[in-house]
């Protein structure tokens, strides 16, 4: 459930474009950000995970999956390599 959690929190960011303004002594920067569905598979780190068929080519298809339950961490924690990269997700 922690996995559906977290993409459904992303989900709320996306589609939005964020800007941050920053400004010290006379200097102003702006720092745009904006989440995109097909970053979800590599921000909780499903690339790492080698040793089970987790292998999309479409990304945004990994993250429709998770929404839909088709996924969930039951699967990832199969992986060998989970531990590895200290996957976590709160919620």
């Amino acid at each position: 459930m922690k996995l559906k959690n977290a993409a459904l929190s992303y989900n709320e960011l996306c589609n939005k474009k964020y800007e941050i303004i920053v400004a010290k002594k006379g200097k102003r920067h702006n720092i745009d950000l904006s989440f995109n569905i097909n970053q979800f598979y590599h921000l909780v780190g499903v690339q790492h995970l080698k040793d089970i068929n987790l292998n999309y080519r479409d990304k945004s298809i990994f993250f429709k999956d998770v929404l839909n339950d088709k996924i969930n961490m039951k699967k990832m924690v199969q992986s060998l390599f989970l531990c590895d990269f200290k996957l976590t997700l709160t919620k």
